[in-house]
């Protein structure tokens, strides 16, 4: 089966992700060539193909940086994409991360009868306009270019999580809040490569723990502080 991801996701097949979301795609893209399944990668800042040692085959996007820079967006950037995801022709579509170009790709999954999937990063995917806007948008969005996309996201995405055909979700209560709109979805939980995690001996100190993740409000790092605060017996590192 040929199955197409897209985004900035080179750097975290070669071990130099800057995000979570990035990461997800490359470890799923990384199983799924394992699998026997051929995979693609779309990337918009790389200039010349290659392929992993695993095998992922990974595409800048020609012309993609052409174009006068306040009109290039739709005259040359959007086209581009569109063709890109064409070009592959695979059997599904993956997308990942709150993002208003995902519809080329729905549009190219449904020219091509693939299937189109749809991941969560986040809970804010599921939540309202009005927490992304204090949790995100708020302290993210710093110019009108970025408004504009979080507008565009905003029309666009929840198109999509009605529209894909299979939408993947983090946990249960994602999927819970889905379902009280009448979208059906399915926990894939966040993977984790092994070969990343230093093994060391388990302390018998029980009374602290390490808390790995982002700082981020998106991310239930909220959550994780209240529940520091009411337990102040607790070391955190």
């Amino acid at each position: 089966m040929k199955i197409c991801f897209w985004g900035k996701i080179a750097n975290a097949l070669l071990g130099n992700t800057y995000g979570g979301g990035e990461l997800q795609i490359a470890l799923l893209a990384k199983a799924l060539t394992k699998l026997g399944h051929e995979v693609f990668v779309i990337d918009l800042d790389i200039s010349a193909p290659f392929v992993t040692k695993e095998g992922i085959k990974v595409f800048p996007v020609k012309g993609y940086n052409d174009g006068l820079k306040m009109f290039r967006t739709f005259t040359h950037r959007l086209p581009a994409l569109y063709k890109a995801f064409l070009e592959v022709n695979a059997d599904v579509y993956y997308c990942r991360i709150r993002e208003y170009r995902h519809i080329l790709v729905y549009l190219v999954a449904r020219k091509l009868k693939a299937k189109f999937v749809l991941a969560l990063a986040s809970d804010l995917d599921v939540l309202s306009i009005a927490k992304r806007w204090r949790h995100f948008y708020s302290s993210n969005v710093k110019d009108l270019w970025g408004v504009l996309n979080g507008i565009m996201g905003e029309i666009v995405y929840p198109f999509l999580l009605r529209k894909a055909d299979l939408v993947l979700v983090q946990h249960e209560g994602q999927k819970e809040i889905l379902l009280r709109r009448g979208i059906s979805a399915r926990v894939f939980y966040n993977l984790i490569d092994p070969g990343d995690l230093e093994r060391k001996t388990a302390s018998n100190n029980s009374d602290s723990f390490v808390y790995v993740g982002s700082l981020d409000k998106r991310k239930g790092f909220k959550d994780f502080f209240e529940l520091a605060r009411r337990t102040p017996e607790q070391t955190i590192r």
